[in-house]
């Protein structure tokens, strides 16, 4: 038999707003009982009563589907009902909205479609309105504001949380230490220095991984060639980002398959039951075997880091692809910001000797216009071959030092063009060439500052560069392939980048992704989202070579 709970309220009386309402004592606190009239939701009975939403709806959340006719709800009695109700009315949002007033047949869903925005948008704005009343006034946003401030909100969230962890790379082989296991734990120790162990972070420092790789080895061809040594590499440079952050806790299943260069190949390793069970698989090598790896991928919702092919169409569609090296376009919007960033101060001089659609540079000039004309830098177009006058003539009547480009990557072309530069007399002129010009105009472009950009680069100097060849080769006894990219680091990289961070936000991982600027020892990583499909890394690093050799620039 089910018990019966008789519950006794002391009941008065009050006169409110020309109306009377009984009014009732529960657990010391005092509230109005009010009969809820034909489509009324809490807003309008917020106003009535000049209490605020919020404490309606928590003093009645045995309300589950919303105020229906009839229907008696308890009201909390506030000591200065007007300004309890003005101060929620005032709550308005800091970006762009539109104040509505609920009509009869109105909902959110039917309020989402008229003004083009999500029903979970209307409730971030509104928390109160799960139901609607008729005379309810919403804040209708901005579908584009939102979205931004939302992102702004996000952004500043994962700063904070990253701010302790941005250098890691940079600092990950500052320090000399004797041995390879010496070395594994100075590294240990300077990332949790950089974490400060007590962060929220440390809340995932439970990581297991499965992490397999898909390369080929060529372990079965009779002759061992120039690529499969540089795949070995890669996966060594792998095991050395896995042994360092094992030493955080960080446990890591690495598995290498071979998937050799055929279509045969690839199938038959996609086809063993193993690869089912990764949490992060990192190939093909060749785009050839791209569209398999990506399918596979797809099909059982597992990360996919394609980590050499720029040409990458599945990305598009597939949200679970990363693109480590993007094509050049996609790198022109950054590009063309930092320009302006760097050249602020310069006048630029854009030849137009070059076709501006044979050789898809043009792209690049187009994005840089606008940027140059926000900015205030002035330029100039020259539109014949002879320019080493024309470019002295200019840096002599201007104030600034002067900075040439041409939108062409044409080798016959830039072998007259480098004729030219080298004609050129005045120490106020630079150069901004592409990264394909290096193979053309070597010899031409130090005989005057040369700016370029690249997706990787390999400091050989560089005393974190130094340390990790240092502990390759104790741990494997040989040195790495040298040549750029050195594939070694490319796999060091890229396996501390992406493991490092899905360790560090698990679940939410995805939605840090586009925040995270990480500068690794041979490449940056800066992901962008692709609509409904995966993300492309647009990490750009600017190089200045002169005679004195190269620098790069922060």
């Amino acid at each position: 038999m089910k018990k019966l709970l008789l519950i006794l309220f002391l009941v008065s009386s009050l006169h409110i707003f020309g109306q009377t309402y009984p009014k009732i004592s529960v657990d010391g606190k005092e509230y109005y009982l009010y009969t809820v009239q034909k489509s009324e939701g809490f807003y309008a009975i917020s106003q009535r009563f000049g209490v605020p939403q919020a404490s309606i709806i928590e003093a009645n959340q045995n309300i589950e589907n919303g105020l229906q006719l009839g229907q008696i709800i308890k009201v909390p009695v506030v000591e200065n009902p007007t300004i309890a109700a003005e101060k929620e009315e005032n709550k308005k949002p800091n970006f762009p909205v539109k104040t509505y007033t609920v009509r009869p047949k109105d909902t959110l869903y039917s309020l989402s479609k008229k003004y083009k925005v999500s029903v979970d948008d209307i409730l971030k704005v509104n928390p109160w309105a799960t139901t609607l009343g008729i005379g309810d006034k919403l804040y209708i946003p901005d579908s584009v504001a939102i979205k931004k401030e939302l992102k702004k909100v996000e952004a500043a969230e994962i700063k904070a949380q990253t701010k302790k962890y941005s250098k890691l790379a940079q600092q990950a082989f500052a320090s000399k230490t004797d041995t390879a296991e010496n070395q594994i734990d100075t590294l240990a120790t300077m990332l949790e220095s950089e974490l400060d162990l007590d962060d929220v972070i440390t809340k995932n420092f439970q990581g297991e991984f499965k992490v397999a790789i898909l390369l080929p080895f060529m372990l079965d061809a009779q002759k061992r060639d120039a690529s499969m040594e540089r795949f070995v590499d890669f996966y060594k440079g792998c095991i050395i980002a896995a042994d360092s952050l094992s030493k955080l806790g960080i446990n890591i299943d690495l598995y290498a398959f071979d998937i050799g260069k055929t279509h045969s190949q690839i199938t038959a390793v996609l086809g063993n039951h193993l690869l089912k069970q990764m949490d992060l698989i990192i190939g093909p090598a060749y785009q050839s075997q791209v569209s398999y790896v990506a399918k596979f991928a797809g099909e059982n919702k597992i990360r996919t880091i394609i980590p050499f092919s720029s040409n990458v169409p599945e990305i598009d569609t597939n949200k679970y692809l990363y693109q480590v090296v993007s094509p050049q376009k996609e790198l022109f919007p950054a590009l063309a910001e930092k320009f302006c960033e760097l050249f602020k101060d310069k006048h630029v001089i854009i030849s137009q000797t070059a076709s501006f659609t044979t050789y898809n540079k043009s792209d690049f000039t187009d994005l840089l216009l606008p940027q140059l004309k926000k900015n205030e830098i002035e330029y100039t177009f020259i539109d014949d071959y002879k320019i080493a006058a024309k470019i002295d003539s200019i840096a002599a009547l201007v104030e600034e030092d002067v900075i040439f480009l041409t939108p062409s990557s044409n080798e016959v072309l830039l072998n007259k063009l480098g004729e030219q530069l080298e004609l050129v007399t005045s120490k106020k002129v630079s150069v901004f060439a592409f990264p394909e010009w290096s193979g053309y105009l070597i010899d031409e472009l130090y005989s005057l500052p040369v700016y370029s950009f690249t997706s990787y680069y390999t400091n050989y100097s560089d005393s974190r560069t130094k340390r990790f060849f240092s502990l390759f080769i104790d741990k494997f006894g040989v040195p790495s392939v040298q040549q750029t990219p050195n594939y070694a680091l490319f796999g060091f990289d890229i396996f501390q980048f992406f493991i490092w961070n899905m360790n560090s936000y698990s679940s939410r991982f995805d939605k840090h992704l586009e925040y995270i600027n990480h500068k690794g020892i041979q490449m940056n990583f800066a992901f962008a989202k692709k609509n409904i499909g995966g993300y492309s890394n647009l990490g750009v690093i600017l190089q200045e070579i002169n005679s004195n050799g190269l620098n790069i620039i922060e």
